[in-house]
């Protein structure tokens, strides 16, 4: 079964957020000022490659929202082109922005770990889910109680196995509608009214609103398909 990748997760609301790690990551390709490779970040942070290029698309996302691009090349590695000013004020912005514009809160990371969660038809493990988040394994199992409590309240469990780690178990139905909570939470009061007076006058999804949604949409296709599959 196709499975949504951890990188079209959504960052709650419209500002990209930089775990620890990636935040990391970032501070050193600006001080190097010249390109890293993938394979000596997967090195340095003792991860995945894989997990490192989730953290590195998160990263030009945030960059993006500074008017600046990540530059890669599959040789060199990637870097960051810009002036030693825009440099030094990307150093400020990360050692002096809001905490909350670089470190997800339990909530978000509650959502975060619900939407891989719903998506995943296998057992995914606390430390898959803290090496995505950019936190630690006991964080997630904190996190997870409180995840849990809201799977009950709408009639799913969350099932442990160990070694294989943690998945939700219940009708498909009650997924669906746990999926459309967490979309509505996604989205702020303005966010939605732009959407539904979209829906009225038939118009696109702003692209701001369906990037966050991504992921809602891809798995709210994969249970249709699987609908006339089984109808058929």
């Amino acid at each position: 079964m196709e499975q949504v990748p951890l990188n079209m997760v959504p960052r709650p609301q419209e500002t990209v957020m930089l775990n620890t790690r990636a935040k990391d990551m970032l501070l050193r390709m600006i001080v190097s000022g010249h390109p890293v490779r993938i394979k000596h970040l997967a090195e340095e942070f003792h991860v995945s490659t894989r997990t490192i290029k989730y953290d590195i698309e998160s990263i030009r996302l945030w960059l993006n929202e500074q008017h600046l691009c990540l530059q890669s090349h599959t040789k060199r590695g990637i870097w960051i082109e810009c002036s030693e000013e825009k440099k030094n004020k990307l150093r400020e912005l990360l050692d002096s922005g809001e905490r909350s514009a670089i470190f997800p809160s339990q909530e978000e990371r509650n959502t975060q770990i619900l939407l891989i969660l719903l998506n995943r038809s296998d057992y995914v493990t606390a430390s898959e889910l803290a090496e995505w988040l950019g936190t630690s394994r006991n964080t997630i199992l904190r996190d997870l109680l409180k995840g849990e409590r809201m799977l009950q309240q709408w009639n799913l469990d969350l099932e442990r196995k160990q070694y294989k780690g943690f998945k939700v178990k219940g009708p498909e139905l009650y997924k669906r509608l746990l999926l459309e909570y967490l979309a509505q939470n996604l989205l702020d009061a303005s966010d939605m009214f732009r959407m539904i007076q979209g829906v009225l006058r038939r118009e696109p999804i702003p692209p701001d609103i369906k990037k966050i949604l991504a992921p809602i949409f891809f798995l709210m296709e994969k249970w249709r398909m699987s609908f006339r599959l089984f109808t058929a």
